[in-house]
């Protein structure tokens, strides 16, 4: 029983970790979106990718007006720890469509730290058996 809470409790601070890690890159780059001017950022992400044969156009256009959204509410969710482990799933896809970006434009640096990103999604997703520092956990516990 002792190795059992010992474990969780473990798996719980790197859980901790990685969602205060990844909220905090998440929240603060989709806010620097906003502030840098939302329609400067979406102009300057379809301009880089205009010449790009993948992602199509079609596709293109609504990922990038989501985008800054979608990273401000992973943040949120990430630091609050509420749908924790489904945040980390699609934060872990929207990284991987970002490297897949990154690739296309054959930015090497860039891809590496968005894996370090993914790795860090991937290590929050696999700890978070043990979330004990979040709102899921409080709220599974009022439930039982």
């Amino acid at each position: 029983m002792e190795a059992n809470y010992e474990r969780e409790l473990r798996l719980s601070l790197v859980t901790l970790l990685a969602r205060i890690t990844m909220a905090t890159v998440f929240f603060f780059f989709g806010l620097g979106k906003f502030l840098g001017g939302y329609m400067n950022f979406v102009n300057w992400m379809l301009g880089t990718f205009k010449d790009a044969k993948l992602p199509p156009h079609f596709m293109l256009v609504p990922f990038t007006y989501v985008l800054p959204f979608a990273e401000i509410t992973f943040g949120l969710l990430l630091l609050a720890g509420l749908f924790t482990r489904w945040t980390f799933f699609f934060a872990g896809l929207l990284i991987a469509a970002l490297i897949f970006g990154q690739i296309q434009l054959q930015h090497a640096d860039q891809v590496a730290s968005h894996l370090l990103y993914f790795l860090s999604i991937a290590t929050g997703l696999w700890a978070s058996e043990g979330n004990r520092f979040s709102l899921d956990y409080f709220l599974q516990r009022n439930r039982d």
